[in-house]
């Protein structure tokens, strides 16, 4: 491709993918828009032609038949749309599909024929070749369709002709076309006597005939003898030679002198006469002269007689057609004054205009060789991948069969499986269904047997394992794999004890046993709860037999422990249990809270040694080694013990001030939305530990809004947990 093709092509590409479709992040249009057409398209100019690109090559186009109501869906082989401002059978514009190859000089026109009757014309831009569009088409719809009726080749110029003056409710046949060059100069050429002509030069008269050409470049791409037969329709013009036909080959001898001596850097190299062919029911005869650089001039001759299928040697023809190369040139040698042209006139003209066209014709017909040479790349491309295509779809079919013999040896295998468990207890041997014994039943599928197991707790069945079948085992063989398997489900699940170390760690580890064996943990762990409490009383932690929450003061801090219920099951039962130690250090404003301490119950501790552990987050205070005794006076003595219930009471005032700075602390940690609220019933009673305490202390009052901040923020917690 060259630059200008380069850019019209990623042009095009980033149209394509600038749509509702492509690869972008806009949304994709709603139904009802689909069938609106009201949604973003990419739009882009092709050959003149304004293009609306609907769904970019590869996006996948859907919609629902009118008819069956179903859905349907297509993959684009090429960028699909339709062509702006016009009006196909289905009242939309008419659809296009766009390829890659923007150099194409060729438009084809598919009649698409649904149940044997007309429906629409799909036409194709863009294509190196035929094969090509007709491909891309056939590869947008599902294998197997059948709805393309003909395809019709046609030059851009007749393409735009048909889409402004076609019948687009009829399949479009190529005797409905216009002759390429019908639309050739109209305006007569004035010539001097040195086969000049008047008022405008030899490039303004090549400029005009170009300007009719529709872009095809027909006045640069010569013409043979077979192009002539393949292509014979032609349009009656002015005659500008006759001859007898017995004389014609000696007319052309006299014609291609005068041509070799009027030419100066072109000359004729060879001349060749065609055998007479029928064109609309009339002889005709086609001469072509070859030139130097590859030009050709070519004459039509037709018989217009009473016998015009016959041409006998006496037969006047007429030349009707003249060519440059494909170019009709034929008002160049028009007879003028009404009276023809000698033979000598006619070569002057069409050598000037040939020598004036040859280096247009020698720079197009390099870049031709050149996408010529493209083509043919495309094809030998297209011959790879389809080679890949069809040894793909051989490998395809290959593991087709394979599987379909596998999946036949699997399920007679399965049938045998079954009857060996039938001849073992197992019950439920009806194709298809699950054989069961006691709580297990294994079910068969197409790799193998799914084992199950009844959970009597909770009424449904959990997996157990899978067992394979493959055909290096025998029915008898998987059959064993599966009754063994249920037997070590079975003696693992009688084995638990729940209470145990051992028990516990495994239903620790599964949520299946701490469902099953939740009711036996509550009961246990509610006992192991309340000796856990008791101990740590005995340790000097404060707190009423019920309390949940136990305090426990050390120097200026204060400590506290409360419980976390790991629970199961609609009554919540307690299936493991974690103690909680929170401290706080200060008094009232100033106090800080500390990073708690977490003590889980892994059953590998007695409660006893769960509260020691507890009771060890709180350092041992130094203590004060007594003063030898001395007996002193009894003012002095009455004045130590004074001084002795002094520091008593302070100790007392220090010890009552930390609880209440706690008290203080953990309310404002609810207020601020800071303390722990996974557990709201637990929160409620710290709440109401707290404010108990500083009502005790006689600070209710003073604490009031304190209080109530912290009442009011759990009541906001549980509307949100519970609505």
């Amino acid at each position: 491709m060259t630059h200008s093709t380069d850019t019209q092509f990623i042009n095009i590409e980033n149209a394509a993918h600038g749509g509702a479709f492509g690869a972008n992040s806009i949304p994709e249009p709603t139904e009802a828009q689909r069938k609106s057409g009201n949604y973003k398209m990419g739009r882009v100019n092709f050959q003149g032609l304004a293009i609306a690109i609907e769904q970019p090559r590869g996006a996948y186009r859907t919609g629902i038949d009118s008819e069956t109501g179903k859905r349907w869906t297509s993959r684009m082989a090429a960028h699909y749309g339709y062509i702006s401002q016009t009006k196909g059978n289905d009242g939309d514009g008419v659809d296009c599909f766009l390829g890659p190859f923007l150099q194409s000089e060729t438009a084809y026109v598919i009649n698409q024929f649904i149940d044997g009757r007309f429906d629409e014309h799909k036409t194709m831009l863009g294509f190196p070749d035929e094969d090509s569009a007709r491909n891309s088409y056939l590869g947008s719809y599902d294998r197997g369709w059948n709805g393309m009726e003909s395809i019709v080749p046609l030059s851009i110029s007749q393409f735009k002709w048909w889409l402004k003056n076609g019948d687009m409710s009829q399949p479009l046949r190529a005797k409905n076309l216009p002759q390429e060059g019908l639309e050739a100069m109209t305006k007569r050429v004035q010539w001097n006597s040195d086969a000049l002509p008047y008022d405008q030069t030899l490039d303004q008269v090549l400029y005009e005939i170009r300007q009719s050409d529709s872009g095809e470049n027909l006045l640069l791409d010569s013409i043979s003898i077979n192009d002539i037969i393949e292509d014979s329709d032609g349009v009656l013009a002015l005659d500008a030679l006759v001859t007898p036909f017995v004389r014609l080959e000696r007319k052309m001898e006299l014609l291609r002198g005068v041509m070799e001596r009027a030419g100066k850097s072109v000359k004729v190299e060879s001349m060749q006469i065609s055998d007479p062919f029928s064109q609309r029911g009339t002889a005709n005869i086609a001469v072509v002269f070859e030139l130097s650089d590859g030009q050709t001039v070519s004459i039509y001759f037709h018989n217009p007689d009473v016998t015009p299928k016959k041409m006998a040697p006496t037969d006047e023809i007429i030349s009707w057609k003249w060519l440059l190369n494909k170019k009709d040139i034929t008002i160049v040698v028009a007879p003028e004054r009404g009276q023809d042209l000698n033979v000598r006139e006619v070569a002057r003209r069409i050598m000037r205009l040939a020598e004036k066209n040859s280096p247009a014709f020698a720079r197009a017909n390099t870049k031709r060789s050149e996408r010529m040479q493209n083509i043919q790349g495309l094809k030998d491309e297209i011959t790879a991948l389809e080679k890949e295509l069809a040894d793909a779809q051989h490998e395809l079919e290959v593991v087709k069969v394979e599987a379909a013999d596998n999946s036949s040896r699997k399920e007679n295998l399965q049938i045998a499986v079954r009857e060996s468990l039938s001849k073992m207890g197992w019950k439920g041997f009806a194709a298809g269904a699950a054989m069961t014994i006691n709580n297990y039943r294994a079910s068969g599928d197409g790799n193998g047997f799914k084992v199950e197991r009844l959970d009597n707790v909770s009424g449904t069945w959990v997996d157990v394992g899978m067992v394979a079948v493959v055909s290096s085992k025998t029915a008898d063989q998987i059959a064993d794999e599966i009754v063994s398997m249920t037997t070590k489900a079975f003696e693992s699940e009688v084995k638990i004890d729940p209470i145990s170390l051992e028990g516990y760690a495994r239903i620790s580890a599964s949520t299946e046993l701490q469902d099953k064996y939740q009711d036996v943990l509550d009961a246990f762990f509610q006992e192991r709860i309340v000796a856990v409490r008791n101990a740590l009383r005995d340790l000097g932690w404060n707190g009423e037999k019920n309390d949940s929450v136990l305090g426990k003061s050390s120097g200026d801090t204060f400590y506290q422990t409360s419980f976390d219920y790991k629970q199961v099951g609609a009554g919540k039962n307690v299936v493991g249990l974690t103690a909680v130690v929170k401290s706080v250090t200060g008094l009232a404003e100033n106090a800080s809270v500390n990073p708690e301490t977490r003590i889980t119950d892994d059953l590998t501790k007695t409660p006893e040694q769960i509260a020691k552990e507890i009771d060890a987050c709180v350092p041992i205070k130094a203590e004060l080694k007594p003063e030898p005794e001395v007996i002193e006076p009894a003012v002095e003595t009455e004045a130590t013990t004074e001084t002795q219930n002094g520091e008593s009471e302070k100790i007392l005032e220090t010890k009552e001030s930390a609880e209440i700075a706690a008290a203080k602390a953990f309310l404002k940690s609810v207020v601020d939305g800071t303390s722990n609220a996974s557990d709201l019933m637990k929160l409620l009673d710290e709440i109401e530990v707290s404010a108990q305490a500083l009502i005790d202390a006689g600070l209710g009052g003073e604490s009031d809004e304190l209080i109530g901040g912290a009442a009011e923020k759990w009541a906001e917690l549980d509307q949100q947990a519970n609505g």
